[in-house]
């Protein structure tokens, strides 16, 4: 996730993680946060007030569609457009 602008343009949107660890994050405009999007990583983002939080995200899956979990690769589900 991209964070196009800083946080001093909007109230709240906090991007928070609640496991693995209790985590809330505002970061500048320009900061990249990477994490697996799994069931691992619970997160979520804080209510916005009335302005505008922009952020670019991009969900990355590669070996043909398959995600390794547990050193074994598994088919991942969902419509990816292939």
């Amino acid at each position: 996730m991209l964070f196009l602008n800083d946080p001093d343009q909007y109230e709240g949107g906090e991007l928070y993680f609640v496991r693995p660890v209790d985590l809330e994050l505002r970061p500048p405009s320009g900061t990249l946060v990477s994490f697996p999007a799994t069931r691992d990583y619970l997160h979520g983002v804080r209510p916005i007030g009335d302005e505008e939080r922009y952020t670019l995200l991009v969900r990355h899956i590669t070996d043909g569609h398959r995600l390794c979990r547990g050193g074994r690769s598994v088919r991942a589900q969902g419509d990816f457009g292939g």
